[in-house]
């Protein structure tokens, strides 16, 4: 069911696969590999982020974009609790919170479009008419909150794409994100920096390893087959000692369990 949810609301929903039963990260991949169901935005992980004091399985926590836990218990019997969570969350995407003021609202609704420069202003122009409205100012203050911190965690993301091997994942990004803080002097400015390490010949070598990578990752996600671990072994000596590389090694080693 999350995979079918995962494809059907793209990036509107992400879903994290939490191994809870002691299997290492190669077991994990391996059996998710077998399924065919690498490939996609879900993530998979050994990490529990946190803990529902829960005790059997599968357990399941829907978190909202605000990172709130809207839902959680038992995935095999809240399946459709669920399905209607997410797609009224989705629904509301574009909608405010009926007890927001109406000018934040709609700095609300700017901000979950991206359009994060424009949702700033919206919303500091609300927290200066807010005057003595206390519910307002609050309401404001904790938007204008929120939105700077999306743009620092997706600032953070790009840096961490550029660092751990995933260039052509931080390219898009930075378009996407060079759009909606235009105007923002310093946030433009941290995205120039970012797409500077883009140019350096370390990272040039990078996009071309990843390139090659995404090729090979495409065929074995389709096809699971030991055959591609040739192919894996391959990218490991054309590109040593790159981020791309590593994972190459890593996958080879989970494409021949």
């Amino acid at each position: 069911m999350s995979l079918k949810l995962q494809e059907e609301y793209g990036d509107d929903l992400q879903v994290v696969f939490v191994e809870v039963q002691g299997a290492s990260d190669e077991k994990v991949a391996s059996f998710a590999l077998g399924q065919r169901w690498l490939g996609g935005k879900a993530m998979w992980t050994t990490e529990r982020p946190f803990d529902l004091g829960l005790k059997g399985i599968p357990q399941f926590a829907l978190i909202s974009p605000q990172g709130d836990i809207v839902l959680s218990g038992y995935s095999n019997k809240l399946s459709s609790k669920i399905e209607d969570e997410i797609e009224s969350m989705t629904k509301a995407k574009y909608r405010a919170p009926k007890d927001m003021p109406k000018d934040v609202g709609k700095a609300w609704v700017e901000s979950n479009k991206g359009n994060y420069a424009k949702a700033l202003d919206m919303a500091e122009k609300a927290l200066a008419d807010a005057k003595d409205d206390d519910a307002k100012a609050e309401a404001a203050k904790n938007l204008i909150e929120s939105i700077n911190a999306r743009i620092e965690g997706k600032l953070k993301r790009i840096d961490w794409l550029l660092n751990n091997g995933f260039p052509i994942d931080a390219q898009d990004l930075i378009d996407e994100m060079s759009k909606g803080v235009k105007g923002l002097a310093e946030r433009e400015k941290k995205l120039e920096e970012l797409e500077e390490k883009l140019d350096t010949p370390e990272m040039k070598v990078e996009i071309e390893a990843q390139k090659a990578l995404v090729k090979i990752e495409k065929k074995l996600y389709e096809s699971p087959d030991i055959k591609y671990v040739k192919s894996l072994k391959k990218i490991v000596d054309k590109y040593p000692n790159t981020k791309t590389a590593e994972r190459a090694s890593q996958l080879a080693k989970v494409a021949a369990i």
